[in-house]
C-alpha cells in the first residue's frame, strides 16, 4: 500500500472519518431512543452516504447505473414514506460533487431545469395539496439529479452502458418468468415481504388489495418486471432495445454478435408480451431514430433483414393488437363509460386557461378530471383518471412557464445528442439519441416522465449526453 493510500489528510479519507464518526454518533442516539425501524434506516442512509464519498466516480455510477432498473426501496422510519436507495445515492454523490466544485451548480445547461423546479415550487404553494404537488418537485427532483451526476463522468460511457444493459435484460428475464409463472404463483410472489425491497410498498399493497390493475387482467399475466405499471416497463425495454441495436451493428465478432443477439431478442420479447401502446409508441419513435442515423451505413442485405424482421414483429403482434384497437377507436367515439384520451385532454385545456402560467401543482392534473367507471372485482367502481401524456400533465400542472423550461430542456438535450449521433456515428452515441427518443415518444400517451426507473434512466442518458459532447 503507498503512502498517499495511507494519508489520513486526503479530502475523501477526511470525509470517510467524518461520516463514519457521525453514523456511530447518530447510531448511538437512536439505539437509546428505542427506535429499530429508525435505526434501521439510518443505518442504511449513512452506509449509502459512504459509498457516495468513498468510491471513485466511475464505480459509483455504474453503481448507479446497475441500481436504476431496481431502485431498491427502505421505509424512511416509522412513517409510510419509503425511500429510494438508487436516488438516495445519487443525491449524496451530487452533493459531494458540489462539495469540491459549487461552480458545477451554475451549469447553463441546467439552468431550464432549474427554472421548471422554481415554477413547480411556486405552484405548489398555490395547490390545492401542497404534500401532492412537493411530490412531484421530489419526483422530478431524482430526474435532475441523475442528469447532473452522470455528466460529471465521461470517462466511463462505455461501462455505464453496459450496466443499464445488464438491468434491462435482468428486467425482461423477470418478465418471462412472470408470464410463464402464472397469475396464482405471481400473486404469491408479491405477497413476500421480500417484494416490498423492489416495489413501492405502499402502491403494492394497494394494488395487491385490488387485482383490477394493469399487470394481472382475466387470469393472464402481463410481464412487468419490478414496476407496479406494466406501461412503464414497456417503455424502459422500449428504450433498452433502442440502446443496445446500434451495438449489433458494430460488434462484428461472431460471438460477441450472438450474445448481443440474444440479449435483444430477449428485450424485444418481453416489450411485444407487455402489449401496450405506450411501449409501442416508444419503440417506433426510438426505431424511427435508429433507421434515420443507421440506414445510410449499413449494407442492403441488413436493411432488408431489418425491414423483414420489423414486418415480421408487426404481423405477429397484429392479432393482439387488433381487439385492443377497435376498443380504443370505439372508446374515443363514446361507446363505453369511461373517457378517452381526447375528451381528457380537452377537458385539461379549459382548466389550463384559468391558472395558464403557473398551473394547478404538479400531480394535480388527475384530480381535474372526472372519475373513470371501471370494473373492479366484479363490480362498477370509479377510479381517478390520468391526463394520458406527460406533457400534458406539465403543461397544465406547471403552466406555460413550467412547461416552457422543461421543454427546453429537453430540446437541448436532444439536439445535442442528435448531433453528436450524427457527427461521431459511434454506437453509445447512436444508442442513448435512439432511447431519449424512444422514452419521450412513449410519454406522449402516458404520464410517467419520472417514474421511478424512467426517471433516472431519462436523467442517466440526459447526463452522458451532456457529459462530453459541447456541440453548439
Amino acid at each position: 500500500m503507498t503512502a498517499s493510500a495511507l494519508d489520513l489528510t486526503a479530502p475523501r479519507v477526511r470525509a470517510i472519518w467524518i461520516v463514519g464518526a457521525a453514523s456511530a454518533a447518530f447510531l448511538g442516539v437512536f439505539a437509546a431512543l428505542g427506535s429499530p425501524t429508525w435505526a434501521v434506516t439510518l443505518t442504511i442512509l449513512l452506509t449509502l452516504t459512504l459509498i457516495a464519498f468513498a468510491l471513485p466516480l466511475a464505480p459509483l455510477g455504474i453503481l448507479i447505473a446497475a441500481l436504476i432498473p431496481f431502485q431498491i426501496y427502505f421505509p424512511l422510519g416509522d412513517s409510510a414514506f419509503h425511500l429510494r436507495a438508487a436516488f438516495v445515492l445519487t443525491l449524496v454523490a451530487c452533493a459531494r460533487l458540489l462539495f469540491t466544485n459549487y461552480r458545477l451548480l451554475f451549469n447553463r445547461l441546467f439552468l431550464p431545469a432549474f427554472a421548471f423546479l422554481a415554477v413547480a415550487l411556486a405552484s405548489a404553494l398555490l395547490a390545492d395539496s401542497r404534500a401532492l404537488a412537493l411530490r412531484g418537485v421530489y419526483d422530478w427532483l431524482a430526474v435532475f439529479a441523475a442528469a447532473f451526476f452522470f455528466r460529471a463522468i465521461p470517462r466511463a460511457r462505455g461501462a455505464l452502458i453496459a450496466a443499464l444493459f445488464a438491468g434491462g435484460i435482468a428486467q425482461a428475464a423477470l418478465g418471462w418468468i412472470q408470464i410463464a409463472a402464472g397469475r396464482d404463483a405471481v400473486l404469491e410472489w408479491l405477497s413476500q415481504p421480500a417484494s416490498a425491497i423492489f416495489f413501492p410498498p405502499n402502491l403494492l399493497r394497494e394494488r395487491l388489495s385490488d387485482l383490477g390493475f394493469n399487470w394481472l387482467t382475466f387470469e393472464r399475466v402481463t410481464a412487468f418486471g419490478t414496476f407496479t405499471n406494466a406501461i412503464d416497463y414497456a417503455i424502459l425495454l422500449a428504450a433498452m432495445v433502442c440502446l443496445l441495436i446500434p451495438f449489433l451493428f458494430a460488434w462484428h465478432a461472431r460471438k460477441i454478435f450472438a450474445a448481443q443477439f440474444i440479449a435483444a431478442i430477449l428485450i424485444a420479447g418481453a416489450l411485444i408480451g407487455s402489449a401496450k401502446g405506450s411501449g409501442a409508441l416508444a419503440f417506433a419513435g426510438g426505431g424511427a431514430a435508429l433507421a434515420f442515423l443507421l440506414a445510410p451505413r449499413v449494407s442492403p442485405r441488413a436493411r432488408w433483414l431489418a425491414l423483414g424482421t420489423g414486418a415480421l414483429i408487426l404481423l405477429f403482434t397484429f392479432g393482439m393488437w387488433s381487439e385492443r384497437g377497435l376498443f380504443l377507436l370505439q372508446r374515443e367515439q363514446g361507446e363505453f363509460g369511461t373517457s378517452g384520451r381526447l375528451n381528457i385532454w380537452i377537458q385539461l385545456a379549459d382548466e389550463f386557461l384559468r391558472r395558464p402560467f403557473f398551473g394547478y401543482g404538479l400531480n394535480h392534473a388527475a384530480t381535474l378530471i372526472p372519475a373513470t367507471r371501471t370494473l373492479s372485482a366484479g363490480a362498477i367502481t370509479f377510479i381517478a383518471t390520468p391526463p394520458e401524456s406527460a406533457y400534458v400533465a406539465a403543461l397544465i400542472e406547471t403552466g406555460a412557464l413550467g412547461f416552457g423550461a422543461l421543454m427546453l430542456w429537453l430540446a437541448i438535450a436532444l439536439r445535442r445528442a442528435g448531433r453528436a449521433a450524427r457527427i461521431f456515428g459511434d454506437p453509445a452515441r447512436v444508442g442513448i439519441f435512439a432511447a431519449l427518443v424512444a422514452i419521450l415518444f412513449g410519454n406522449l400517451t402516458v404520464t410517467g416522465l419520472t417514474t421511478d426507473q424512467n426517471g433516472m434512466l431519462l436523467g442517466a442518458l440526459i447526463g452522458m449526453t451532456f457529459a462530453e459532447w459541447d456541440i453548439e
